[in-house]
């Protein structure tokens, strides 16, 4: 349970860093502010929800960290799969070169 404790407050600041500024860098200009605004209130309706949630999970603490531990992973395994698009060299505009 430390060990995820951990993990969950190492990783999940990167992966929505990360997954801003990669929505900001590879969207279309005319969607951009539209794209950003989905992913905000995501952002927000999980902030929202989140302790509504991990509240009625409170009688099985393993429960509050399965969702996100699989979440996470899965997010892991698709940044590994994708490395090496991650070179920001390669890309302008959304265009591979």
């Amino acid at each position: 349970m430390g060990f995820l404790t951990v993990f969950f407050i190492t990783m999940i600041p990167f992966m929505i860093v990360s997954s801003a500024s990669i929505l900001s860098d590879f969207s279309v200009e005319s969607n951009k502010s539209m794209i950003q605004g989905i992913r905000i209130s995501f952002e927000r309706l999980a902030q929202l929800l989140g302790p509504l949630w991990g509240a009625n999970m409170l009688h099985s603490p393993a429960l509050i960290f399965i969702f996100p531990a699989i979440l996470l992973l899965i997010n892991l395994i698709m940044i590994i799969l994708s490395w090496k698009w991650l070179d920001g060299s390669q890309f302008q505009l959304g265009t591979i070169y």
